[in-house]
């Protein structure tokens, strides 16, 4: 008898069947894990550069600063040496 994954690939024994699919779970646990991870340091990183924002405004507004300092995040600064 032949066991048939969920996603189309056949096997053997029902064993092999049920091993394969414990892996396909594991791993898209792992893929969604890595990217609620990501997304939250990514939050994390945007409320810090909303801060910096937020601080630069307030020093220019008290100083009457001219010009202001650009602060560029690391894949801005990436981008313009690939270029």
């Amino acid at each position: 008898m032949r066991y048939m994954s969920d996603d189309g690939k056949v096997f053997n024994t029902e064993q092999e069947c049920y091993e394969y699919e414990e892996q396909v779970k594991e791993k898209t646990a792992d893929k969604e894990r890595l990217e609620a991870e990501r997304q939250k340091k990514l939050n994390e990183i945007n409320k810090k550069y909303k801060e910096l924002q937020e601080l630069i405004s307030g020093y220019e507004k008290e100083y009457s600063v001219r010009q202001s300092p650009y602060f560029a995040p690391i894949y801005e600064l990436m981008n313009m040496l690939c270029i």
